[in-house]
């Protein structure tokens, strides 16, 4: 979410890590671990023979409807959220759109449009003059 990490999936695996602050959720191995963002996902499960997805993180952009800042003042210990969704440098995006993975979206490598993405989020900047 804007002000929370995931939760990993199985609490009784010591190894298993929920996604915090620009962290994401650890299984202990790659299969299974949550993706990074604002606030990263929740590590899948992966225990007992058992392997899943963990999940993906949370975006934001300044000046985005839905976004919560945090204060310059937050530490990796203490994130303080403004409520706003405006960065506390004063600088903003204007015109912008946030896609969630389960809607379609232009295809970041090539033509078309794709559903969902695998590895690296992606994000497109358009400067206007």
């Amino acid at each position: 979410t804007q002000t929370s990490g995931g939760e990993k999936a199985y609490t009784g695996v010591a190894s298993h890590k929920d996604g915090g602050f620009g962290i994401s959720g650890d299984s202990g191995d790659v299969i299974s671990s949550g993706g990074s963002g604002y606030y990263g996902g929740g590590a899948g499960p992966h225990a007992n023979n058992i392997t899943g997805t963990g999940g993906s993180g949370s975006s934001f952009i300044s000046g985005h409807s839905g976004c919560d800042a945090i204060t310059a003042d937050s530490t990796a210990t203490n994130i303080k959220h403004t409520g706003s969704p405006n960065h506390y440098s004063g600088e903003v995006f204007t015109n912008t759109t946030m896609t969630d993975g389960n809607s379609s979206m232009p295809n970041p490598r090539g033509s078309g449009n794709i559903t969902g993405n695998s590895g690296n989020g992606y994000a497109r900047i358009t400067y206007l003059t």
